[in-house]
This record gives C-alpha cells, sequence and structure tokens, in this order.
C-alpha cells in the first residue's frame, strides 16, 4: 500500500494490491478514480480515526502524507483544551444571567464554536448576545452577522436594546434594498450587527453583500433557527456553510435541532465546523448514524427512507463538547399546558365538496403511481375545505373561494371569543382564512392585529408591539410567520383555525406564549372537522409522526 497527499484537494490518494480493497471500502469517506486507478479519502477525522487504526505504518506514507496525517491525528486526538480564559468576571451584564444561561456562557466562551440548543422560550437570544458581547469585549471579534427567519430580524434589534451592555450598530437587510446596506458597510464602526433573512440567501443578491461586511471584519455568525439549514445541497444550506469558514466564531441556536431525526444535525454542524463530525459527504454521516431502506416509487424509481438509528452515544459524545442542551423541565417552573379539540360538523356544501374531492384523490392514487407532492397538494386541497374555502382550479392556478352557507369552525371561534377573556392568538394555515376570520371579528368590533407573509417587516413589527402593548387589541391573527422567535406572553390561549403539517412548527408557535414572562396556564385549542384531514394532521402531530409518515398513513387508511 502506498498514500501520498494531494495537498489541492486536501486527500490522501492511496494505490493498494487487489486484497487491500477491503480496507479501503471500510473508511467513512473515499472514493475511486478510475483513470488514476487510485483510492482519494479526504483529510477528515473520521478518515484519520480509521487509519489510525488500520493504516499506522509509517512505511506506507510519503513524507508529505505522513506529515499531514500524523499531524492531522495528535490535532483531532488531543481533548478540548481547558478554558485558557475563562468568560470575564467583571463583564457586567444589563439584566442578570439565568442559572443554565450563566453556564452556557460559561462553556462557550474559550470555544469558536457554540450550539446553543435550548427549548423554546429559555433565553437563546439572551445567551447569544451576551456571548458575542463578552468576545467583542476582549477583541476576539468585532462585527456580527445574525441569520434568522425574515419575520424575526427586528426582534433581533429589540432584544440588543434589552441586553446588550455596551454600544452597537445594526442593520436589518431587506429584500431589494442594498443602498442602506452598502453605506452600511462601508462606514465600519465599531461592532456592526448585519441582520440577515435566511431566505435571502436562497437567491438574489444578499449573499454578496454578507461577504462585502465580512471583508476585513473579524465576524461572529448567529443562526438563529438552525434547522432552517438542516436539508443537505440546498442553496441557503450550502453559501451558510460557506460563510462559516470565513467566521471567527460561529454559532448555531435552536429549541428544535432534530425536527425528525439525528440526519438533521449534520449540515448545521457542519456549517459549525465540518471536523466536529468529521465527514465531508451526507451520505457517509447518514450510512454511520441512520438505518435506511429503499421505498420503490414507480417506473423503475426508488427513494432511500431512514427507518432508524445506530451509534447515537458516539455521535452524542462527538458534539456534547460544543452542544448544550436545556428543556423546560430543567430550567423552569412555567405553568402547564392544556390541549382541547372542539369538533364540528361541515355544513352540507362543504361535506359533499370533501367527499367529491376525496374520491378524486384516491382515484388518482389507487393502483396508479404517485408523487408525494401530488398527494400533499391534494391534502392541502381539502384542508382548505375544512376551512371552509373550495380550492377552484380555473386553468391557471388554484382560487379560494368561499364555500356558500355558514362556516361552522367562524362560527364555534367566534363561541370562543364569548367564552375567553384576555388576549388570544389565532393560527391559520391559509391567507383566505386568516382575510374572513379578520372580517367576521371586525363586524363584531374585536380589535385584531394580523402577521403574515402578506406583511411587511414594519406591518409586522406594529402587530406585536400593538398586540403587547395595547389593552384594546385583543386577537393576534397569524400564519406560520409568525411561529419562530416572537414573544407573545400577554396572551396565554392559543386557538388552531387550521393546522400546518410541519412539527417543528407546531411547537414553535406553542411556545409563543408558553416562555420566560408567561404566568398563566396555557390553553391550546383546535378547532376540527370530525372525521376529516384535521383530524389526521393533529393524530400525527400528537404521536410526532413526520410529513412523509402522514402521507402514508393517509394513503393506507383511505382518509
Amino acid at each position: 500500500m502506498i498514500i501520498n497527499y494531494d495537498q489541492k484537494s486536501n486527500k490522501f490518494l492511496i494505490q493498494c494490491d487487489f486484497n487491500e480493497n477491503s480496507i479501503i471500502t471500510a473508511m467513512p469517506e473515499r472514493r475511486y478514480r478510475k483513470v488514476s486507478r487510485v483510492w482519494a479519502a479526504p483529510a477528515l477525522k473520521q478518515n484519520i480515526r480509521y487509519m489510525a487504526s488500520r493504516m499506522n505504518n509509517k512505511s506506507m506514507y510519503s513524507p508529505d502524507a505522513w506529515a499531514i496525517y500524523s499531524g492531522k491525528r495528535a490535532e483531532y486526538e488531543q481533548p478540548i483544551k481547558a478554558a485558557e480564559t475563562q468568560f470575564p468576571g467583571w463583564y457586567d451584564f444589563k439584566n442578570a444571567p439565568m442559572a443554565h444561561q450563566d453556564q452556557a456562557l460559561k462553556k462557550f466562551f474559550p470555544l469558536d464554536e457554540a450550539a446553543i440548543l435550548f427549548e423554546q422560550g429559555l433565553g437563546k437570544t439572551f445567551t447569544a448576545i451576551n456571548l458575542v458581547a463578552a468576545w467583542r469585549m476582549t477583541n476576539h471579534i468585532d462585527s456580527v452577522i445574525v441569520i434568522c427567519p425574515s419575520s424575526i430580524k427586528l426582534v433581533w434589534q429589540e432584544e440588543l436594546d434589552k441586553h446588550c451592555p455596551i454600544p452597537t450598530q445594526r442593520h436589518a437587510m431587506m429584500a431589494g434594498k442594498y443602498k442602506a446596506a452598502t453605506k452600511f458597510i462601508e462606514e465600519r464602526d465599531d461592532f456592526q450587527w448585519l441582520m440577515v433573512g435566511v431566505e435571502a440567501l436562497s437567491q438574489g443578491g444578499a449573499i454578496d453583500y454578507v461577504k462585502k461586511f465580512m471583508l476585513g471584519r473579524r465576524c461572529a455568525i448567529i443562526i438563529d433557527e438552525s434547522s432552517r439549514i438542516k436539508t443537505p445541497n440546498k442553496t441557503r444550506t450550502d453559501r451558510c456553510v460557506d460563510l462559516g469558514k470565513d467566521a471567527k466564531k460561529r454559532i448555531i441556536l435552536s429549541g428544535t435541532a432534530i425536527t425528525q431525526g439525528v440526519e438533521d444535525v449534520y449540515t448545521q454542524y457542519k456549517f459549525l465546523n465540518p471536523d466536529i463530525l468529521g465527514y465531508h459527504s451526507f451520505y457517509s454521516f447518514r450510512a454511520q448514524y441512520c438505518i435506511t431502506t429503499q421505498i420503490d416509487v414507480g417506473q423503475e424509481r426508488s427513494v432511500t427512507k431512514i427507518i432508524g438509528y445506530q451509534n447515537e452515544g458516539e455521535l452524542i459524545d462527538t458534539v456534547a463538547p460544543y452542544t448544550m442542551r436545556v428543556e423546560k423541565a430543567d430550567a423552569l417552573d412555567l405553568p402547564p399546558k392544556t390541549f382541547t379539540n372542539r369538533c364540528v360538523a361541515m355544513n352540507p356544501t362543504q361535506k359533499k365538496m370533501y367527499r367529491d374531492m376525496k374520491d378524486e384523490l384516491f382515484n388518482e392514487i389507487n393502483g396508479q403511481e404517485y408523487e408525494v407532492t401530488t398527494v400533499l397538494e391534494q391534502m392541502l386541497r381539502l384542508q382548505q375545505i375544512t376551512g371552509g374555502h373550495y380550492p377552484h382550479d380555473n386553468g391557471e392556478k388554484v382560487i379560494p373561494t368561499p364555500i356558500p352557507g355558514k362556516n361552522p369552525k367562524v362560527e364555534e371561534l367566534m363561541n370562543l371569543m364569548d367564552e375567553v377573556s384576555g388576549k388570544i392568538i389565532i393560527w391559520c394555515q391559509f391567507r383566505s382564512e386568516i382575510a374572513m376570520v379578520a372580517e367576521r371579528l371586525k363586524k363584531a368590533k374585536i380589535q385584531t392585529v394580523q402577521f403574515h407573509g402578506g406583511c411587511d417587516e414594519m406591518e409586522k413589527q406594529f402587530a406585536v408591539h400593538d398586540f403587547r402593548h395595547n389593552k384594546d387589541t385583543k386577537v393576534f391573527l397569524a400564519t406560520r410567520a409568525a411561529a419562530y422567535g416572537i414573544t407573545l406572553v400577554e396572551a396565554s390561549t392559543a386557538v388552531y383555525f387550521s393546522q400546518g403539517y410541519s412539527l417543528e412548527e407546531y411547537a414553535q408557535s406553542q411556545d409563543r406564549i408558553h416562555r420566560i414572562g408567561q404566568d398563566d396556564p396555557c390553553n391550546y385549542i383546535h378547532l376540527v372537522c370530525d372525521k376529516t384531514v384535521d383530524t389526521k394532521i393533529i393524530k400525527a402531530l400528537e404521536g410526532k409522526k413526520n410529513l412523509s409518515d402522514l402521507i402514508y398513513s393517509l394513503i393506507k387508511e383511505g382518509n
């Protein structure tokens, strides 16, 4: 066996006899190059560990390859150093930290990577702000980039006002408004904070401005709600990982970092530092930690489905030095949650439309090939009907059209408005439902604010502020756009007029009211049309099933 090293690709190039191939194929990550007839293996942690156990003979290596191998081995086998510097005792908090926040600050201050995985409502933002402020005051960094859902960019500015003990300069990038961003980048004031919507990194020019901001600066990058970059090979994910390579410090914040399974952690930790997990490829990572099977989807095609997990203890040990997970039960004495389903019967027109749509759906599926996206689209249409709109397809697009007759969910909602004292959050899946509910509340002279994808940033900011500070505003009417990062503890009741399929968004939406500052028991009320897709969705979420499991179960049961 002969092992050389290619500096350009950062890979070991391995030549071996046929009877030695089994040693190489057992490496965590490698690829055979047919033209040159060598195995190429990246110099990553898992490969180095494997080579130490099976390929540790110096005579196999060229001088350059041995130098790289032995240096990497020493680096990876060295435990994380005890804090060479401690979180500064002189640091003057604007607001005193809770015990778990103080513990996190002490743990992460000496590190370049931090995964702050506090359950929603436990003060992740507070911890991140004070961590980077301490880094600035000790001259580790000079600026910060926050990548977060667009709906909470302005929330970050409010949180900085509350918690940051030193002056900051801030700019929240708005879509298409890049002149202000250019001016902010060129100013180069001390401790600048650039807030960027994670959605803007999927396309458009925002990424170029972020890169310009990083030039000549020692940046910390914070990714808030980091599960938004959990999907490998997506544009926003790849761009975040690339940005992380040029940052001095990197932080991920999430209360739901794992929403489906351990596969979710790969790209989040790759952003922090690819060497933490030690895999260059998601598929190598999946092979190590996931149990998979192939599912035939027709037309001689199959997809890989994860059906279980393995080596979880190894993964936990690998990420533990860079991670702190805290749950509410461990940190806070929050009031209890209560969940109630209020079942209503569809009106006769709804029933007929629902039955016809359901028959159309399962006639298409029965005995034929189907795409999951097609099934999901049909499920959404069924859900639109239970909410009171018929999804009329005019050949170009689907237009939600109000169904004649009384809407049973709206009627039940108005009953609830009489029963519940205090402020209320109403969650809707569709904007057409928002408009319908808002009109009915207006007729009843109930003061309402709205927060959804059709609102601009200032309208969203006003909605949150008015709901929290205006005693006359009773209802916060929202879609999933408001599910992340917003504090609405002035309410203790949330009504789900309709419900989305995402377990993560469902958990996040609950915790807008169940978090620090809430003193009253929290009540969650689902309005459901019985024996419809509504009840299937609620059961799936209660059972913590993901979307694909829900789709397969609906098909199997014939709805």
